[in-house]
């Protein structure tokens, strides 16, 4: 989902890029966790994708009522660089790169999760 959602992002809101804010490496881990789901926030709003939206809304509260732990994305919220050119390349309408950037992002925790 937010692989197809960045892409979409990319084509039909390219502002949200310019708004989406990477996490800040030095804040405590509660808060870069946060703040990793209001990037990702801004480019499903982004996205313009009613069924994205609701998905998403469910992995965040979720995630708020402690059934998901956000250590298991950590390699995720702790890479700014990536965000940061995820962010760039939905503000340059780039959808394949922005593609490409959340699969390189997302793909992270897939490995850690995978035996």
């Amino acid at each position: 989902m937010g692989v197809d959602a960045a892409r979409r992002c990319a084509e039909r809101t390219p502002a949200a890029g310019r708004a989406a804010a990477p996490v800040d490496p030095g804040a405590p881990f509660p808060e870069r966790a946060e703040a990793y789901v209001t990037f990702w926030e801004t480019l499903v709003e982004g996205a313009a994708n009613v069924a994205y939206r609701l998905a998403f809304n469910t992995l965040v509260a979720a995630q708020r009522e402690g059934a998901i732990d956000p250590h298991l994305y950590a390699a995720e919220i702790d890479d700014a660089p990536v965000q940061r050119a995820l962010a760039a390349d939905v503000a340059a309408g780039d959808a394949v790169q922005a593609e490409r950037m959340a699969a390189d992002l997302l793909e992270r925790t897939l490995e850690a999760l995978t035996p």
